[in-house]
């Protein structure tokens, strides 16, 4: 039986970077741990099976490496990668896509922007509606909407009576899913749901982030205007093994 409460109290020891780790973890529990040294693989599943590595203090990079080369066939997918991560196992096996973010973090202490529209939870019954009116559809399935509205936390905003723009947390807690319909784009409610997402996250005691792939400026633009400031770049893979 995996010690989940055991895990959490190590990732706690560096929290800003095990953060995702550590939402991930809460949401859906360990399905596997494997250790080298002071070098941790964990497996985990959301909508796939997803491995993370995490070390304690300073890597054992042949910890890793051994880790690496000892791979199930099943174990495909890899979460949250430092950069280097990705050169090391670009040696031992095939990479089939790759997905590489900025990890943007929003500064303890700093103020949001108070909502001035109606900001409630979203429900079961909103994600038909936001699936279907969502710039995002390549990136997730219905069901995986779904399981985000239960177990992470999603807002909505309303204009007029209407859902006009939405914020959801992604299965390791970064901020996500952002969207506001395009009638009503360029009047602030991006910047005021994202406040909004920042406060709930905070009054959690968790730490409020976002991944942008670096090619999409008008996010990047967004964020770093609000005031999110860079913490380190993070990757997804896939391998063929």
């Amino acid at each position: 039986m995996v010690d989940r409460d055991k895990i959490i109290m190590l990732l706690n020891k560096d929290k800003l970077r095990n953060i995702n780790l550590i939402n991930f973890i809460l949401s859906y529990g360990i399905d596997e741990i494997r250790m080298n040294d002071n070098t941790y693989l964990i497996k985990a599943t959301s909508d796939k099976q997803w491995i993370y590595f995490t070390y304690e203090n300073e890597i054992n990079k042949e910890a890793f490496i051994s880790l690496i080369k000892n791979l199930k066939p099943t174990e495909k997918h890899f979460a949250v990668l430092e950069d280097w991560m990705v050169e090391v196992i670009k040696e031992h096996w095939k990479i089939i896509w790759h997905v590489k973010s900025v990890q943007l973090i929003y500064p303890a202490g700093k103020q949001t922007s108070p909502s001035k529209h109606i900001i409630k939870d979203l429900t079961l019954k909103d994600a038909k509606y936001i699936f279907e009116h969502s710039d995002y559809k390549k990136y997730m399935s219905l069901e995986y909407l779904k399981d985000r509205i239960r177990k992470g936390i999603a807002l909505g905003l309303y204009d007029k009576g209407g859902l006009i723009a939405w914020i959801i947390t992604h299965d390791d807690g970064a901020m996500g899913f952002l969207n506001v319909l395009p009638e009503f784009r360029r009047k602030g409610y991006g910047t005021e749901i994202t406040s909004a997402m920042i406060n709930r996250i905070r009054a959690q005691g968790s730490i409020p982030f976002v991944h942008i792939e670096s090619e999409n400026t008008k996010s990047m633009n967004l964020a770093m205007k609000m005031g999110f400031e860079f913490h380190r770049n993070v990757n997804w893979i896939r391998i063929q093994n």
